[in-house]
């Protein structure tokens, strides 16, 4: 059940109250750090992000709280489970463009060395002749 004062605060926040955003964040930043230090583990530049993110994304969607499904602090977990997910997400994505990355430099080498050539096609494309060479290219 929902106290009277957490609904006038949740008034507060739908109608953009900067005191309720200030006693939001002031009653539950410290709760909302170790729910996601908790998934996220030590990496505290990590955490202060995700937290970040979660009350920015709670100011854009104040309006779609509502006291009758949970309290202010079910909603604020529900809103940081879902960046650490992004927060995963985007790692796996980071992880995954490095690894492309690094077969790529094993594959041309110089190619894309920095203060490598810049005119020399990479090594794959040395082989095809001439014509396919342009036809490969283009298909990227």
């Amino acid at each position: 059940m929902v106290g009277q004062t957490e609904l006038d605060l949740a008034q507060g926040l739908a109608g953009g109250d900067p005191v309720a955003w200030q006693s939001l964040y002031d009653e539950h930043a410290p709760a909302v750090w170790r729910f996601v230090a908790r998934l996220l583990g030590p990496q505290r530049s990590e955490i202060a992000d995700v937290v970040q993110e979660t009350f920015l994304a709670a100011a854009r969607g104040a309006k779609q709280f509502d006291p009758a499904r949970g309290s202010l602090w079910l909603w604020l977990c529900g809103i940081a489970r879902r960046q650490v997910a992004l927060y995963y997400r985007k790692q796996g994505r980071t992880d995954r463009l490095k690894q492309a990355a690094a077969r790529l430099f094993e594959q041309d080498g110089e190619y894309f060395r920095p203060g490598g050539s810049d005119t020399a096609p990479p090594r794959r494309h040395a082989r095809l002749p001439r014509t396919r060479r342009a036809g490969s290219r283009n298909a990227l």
